[in-house]
């Protein structure tokens, strides 16, 4: 009969050439984010792993998902990104700002220098001959099946990607029709997951976190924390430019935390530094 079961004693082969392959890769089990304290705890964004990043509002969990679309599409990913938080076209530019090291706000407002100016149109140009990578970015207003699960999945159909980060998955809609925002929220957070396994991709996403939500309790359900594989929250002050990536759960693995930059003038996001006020001072 057809079945997706397995036997432990005939896919013996198959689980020796996965750890080949693991050997082969050094330890890099998934598409790499690119910060090297979290590559080393997580080994990557693994296949049918969800991975919810959190935080308070303005604490940059939508930069923190920009820079994974970023640093994967650089490495040859195709990269699937749906926005539920903001609209797709400034998804896109905050990449941009990240790829061609264009100050943000500058480029929003459209005051760049002569030379940036000069390097943001010639980025933009030799990116229609890019051979390797992709970043596909869908807006509210594009999920084929409305803004659920199941329009997701028919959006992976469709782009056929390596990874799907979703920005705001608190935000989608229950194929059920369920409104009760418990019951709305659970059923979500459940269809995610068995989504992230069916398609055999990470699947990385945002959640919201209020001033009253712990790591059991984020957007209104228990389900976020429960069903994910991987829980990381972006802790740090609103306009610092440090932020501390914190791995609060792991199913398989050990927790622990990395320090960033965030410089969006610079567009600086990279591992460690010194806080400003943990700087050393001469004796």
């Amino acid at each position: 009969p057809t079945t997706q079961d397995v036997s432990w004693t005939k896919t013996s082969d198959v689980r020796f050439a996965s750890y080949q392959e693991a050997e082969r890769r050094k330890g890099m089990l998934g598409i790499p984010t690119g910060w090297p304290v979290l590559d080393d705890l997580m080994h990557g964004l693994q296949k049918g792993h969800v991975i919810t990043i959190t935080g308070m509002t303005y604490m940059g969990k939508t930069w923190v998902l920009c820079n994974l679309a970023h640093r994967a599409q650089k490495a040859g990913a195709r990269v699937l990104l749906l926005t539920k938080e903001m609209p797709k076209y400034e998804v896109l530019r905050r990449v941009d700002a990240l790829t061609f090291g264009l100050p943000y706000e500058k480029l929003r407002t459209g005051k760049l220098s002569a030379f940036q100016k000069f390097r943001y149109k010639k980025g933009l140009r030799k990116l229609s001959k890019k051979s390797s990578g992709e970043l596909i970015v869908v807006g509210d207003d594009d999920f084929s099946s409305g803004t659920t699960v199941l329009g997701i999945v028919s959006k992976v159909g469709l782009y056929r990607p390596d990874v799907v980060l979703l920005d705001g998955a608190h935000l989608l809609d229950d194929d059920r029709g369920m409104t009760a925002r418990v019951k709305k929220l659970y059923n979500v957070s459940q269809d995610i997951k068995r989504a992230a396994k069916m398609l055999h991709l990470p699947w990385v996403q945002t959640v919201q976190q209020g001033e009253k939500d712990t790591l059991e309790m984020m957007a209104w359900s228990r389900a976020w924390a429960q069903d994910a594989d991987e829980v990381l929250e972006v802790l740090g002050e609103r306009d610092a430019k440090f932020r501390t990536l914190k791995l609060q759960k792991q199913r398989e693995g050990r927790t622990g935390e990395e320090l960033i930059e965030f410089d969006l003038d610079r567009m600086n996001f990279s591992s460690g530094g010194i806080p400003p006020d943990e700087e050393p001072t001469e004796d």
